[in-house]
């Protein structure tokens, strides 16, 4: 038992050691991954022959239960080992030098049922973004304050919802950037916002930013 706990630290610590080359060197990456590997698969030997005793019915399909997740676990984790071994470097593609020659850019914010105040903080981030004067337009997608929200039949949902629209008409009003909404709400926040304006965009680049509240 000692050996194996001090052969498991060892690897630890080893793995540890070399993360800071395994970030740009290819050979130090492929030895941490082979590591953890090595412990992946010993671990799964153990667990496979030590582990899933027989005692009773309920406890066995338990066992086996819960056996069954950690393979999907590391069978995951393999993809991930896979897909890291040789990562594609992708870097970007360098602007022209003249301003002028950028491509324009629309920068959309979905929305359904978060805070003006929440908003106006993302939608001044989006303003502040160093690029090209006159080449980007931020948009706030409201699906809180579509026509069929604001028409529900519920009149206290629809006065909320028509508030709603009007607060953030105002918002984007006063900060400059456009404000868009649908008739419905098929595939709300999810998707069906974006995909909507996605479908009639001009400009030649799309930037999707959401807004996310910390705790």
């Amino acid at each position: 038992m000692a050996t194996q706990a001090v052969l498991a630290w060892g690897v630890v610590v080893l793995v540890a050691c070399m993360q800071p080359w395994a970030r740009h060197k290819p050979l130090a990456r492929l030895v941490v991954l082979c590591l953890a590997a090595w412990v992946t698969a010993r671990y799964l030997v153990w667990r496979t022959t030590e582990t899933l005793g027989f005692h009773d019915p309920l406890s066995w399909v338990a066992a086996v239960l819960l056996f069954a997740a950690e393979l999907y676990g590391i069978a995951i984790y393999a993809l991930g080992l896979f897909v890291n071994v040789y990562p594609k470097v992708r870097r970007p593609v360098p602007l022209p030098a003249d301003p002028a020659d950028w491509p324009t850019v629309d920068v959309l914010v979905p929305t359904y049922n978060e805070s003006p105040e929440l908003l106006e903080t993302t939608l001044l981030g989006a303003l502040n973004m160093r690029y090209a004067p006159g080449k980007l337009t931020v948009y706030l997608l409201d699906d809180g304050g579509t026509r069929q929200r604001c028409n529900d039949p519920d009149p206290v949902r629809a006065a909320a919802a028509q508030e709603r629209a009007q607060t953030l008409r105002a918002l984007c009003q006063r900060l400059g950037v456009q404000y868009l909404t649908r008739d419905d709400n098929r595939g709300a926040k999810a998707g069906g916002d974006v995909l909507f304006f996605v479908c009639g965009a001009v400009s030649e680049s799309v930037l999707v930013s959401f807004s996310v509240v910390r705790g």
